[in-house]
């Protein structure tokens, strides 16, 4: 359990919420997810010429890229010049690179290493959607960015992304073990640019009405403001 004297505790996400009651947290726990700040995120929505999906985040063993290499295997299939981008480094990169070779995608598959925002922004613009098959998470502040973007995401059907995505309306859920529900997913948002197109609205909508940084930062000063004044109330006590 934790050892703070601490009013409340301020958790980004009901996943981690859960996770601290389990551990025997006794302190009120209070949501606020994270935020981004969308003037530095220009909305674009989907490119409609685009056949390119990227990946962005640490190249560890739980971000479960093996599922998305497995379903691109199939995806190269139907749509022939199909590219996944990944971005980020980390201890898996060799491995995965080695295992993209193997399955055949040497020219469907590119590696980046990590890269500047603003390069992220170009390789983000150039997408027509985010894929992100990692197994946990406490957040996924990724997701909000391709939001910001307008892009839509496929992701792992997982709390707490199941607290952001909303299955066909601003992206798709998929099974984490099921490569051929990816490839169909991912399939689906190239060849169907207008179904991406109106995710990708959805999911920058739902960035600016819920999850801008402005939003969050006015929840934070709240309970602090309500903390620091003892407002039992305000924590259901």
């Amino acid at each position: 359990a934790l050892r703070t004297p601490a009013t409340a505790i301020h958790t980004v996400s009901e996943r981690t919420r859960l996770d601290l009651i389990e551990f025997g947290v006794k302190r009120p726990i209070v949501v606020i997810p994270n935020g981004v700040d969308l003037s530095l995120y220009p909305s674009r929505g989907p490119d409609i010429t685009s056949c390119q999906v990227i990946f962005v985040g640490r190249l560890i063993f739980y971000k479960n890229l093996e599922v998305v290499l497995n379903a691109f295997r199939r995806v190269v299939e139907t749509v022939h010049d199909a590219k996944l981008v990944i971005v980020g480094e980390g201890p898996m990169r060799r491995t995965w690179e080695k295992y993209s070779l193997q399955l055949g995608l040497r020219d469907h598959v590119e590696f980046t290493g990590y890269v500047s925002h603003e390069r992220k922004v170009e390789l983000l613009s150039d997408s027509c959607a985010l894929v992100f098959p990692s197994l946990f998470e406490g957040f996924g502040l990724t997701i909000l960015e391709a939001f910001a973007y307008g892009k839509p995401v496929i992701v792992s059907d997982i709390a707490p992304f199941t607290e952001i995505v909303v299955n066909g309306r601003n992206g798709y859920l998929a099974n984490p073990w099921n490569p051929e529900e990816w490839s169909r997913k991912i399939i689906g948002l190239m060849l169907d640019r207008q179904e991406a197109l109106k995710m990708g609205l959805n999911g920058r909508r739902l960035v600016e009405e819920r999850f801008s940084i402005q939003n969050v930062s006015e929840e934070i000063e709240d309970l602090y403001d309500r903390a620091l004044k003892g407002n039992k109330d305000f924590f259901g006590g």
